[in-house]
């Protein structure tokens, strides 16, 4: 939960509207620099802590 508030605060706070980007009309935001790869790596931390439910937590606490 935190990742997620860490992504949204950075977003919140260094990205800005774009009508498109580079050409794609789906893709509204904008964010560079630092605050992007800190979004990409709290990113990456996230699926790496979610990953491990497959080995600590097994499928069934899934669908429990």
């Amino acid at each position: 939960m935190v990742l997620h508030f860490t992504i949204a605060g950075l977003t919140a706070s260094h990205g800005h509207y774009e009508n498109e980007v580079n050409g794609n009309n789906n893709l509204q935001g904008s964010i560079a620099g630092a605050p992007a790869k800190g979004v990409i790596a709290s990113s990456y931390i996230f699926i790496a802590a979610y990953g491990l439910t497959w080995i600590c937590e097994a499928p069934t606490a899934w669908i429990y």
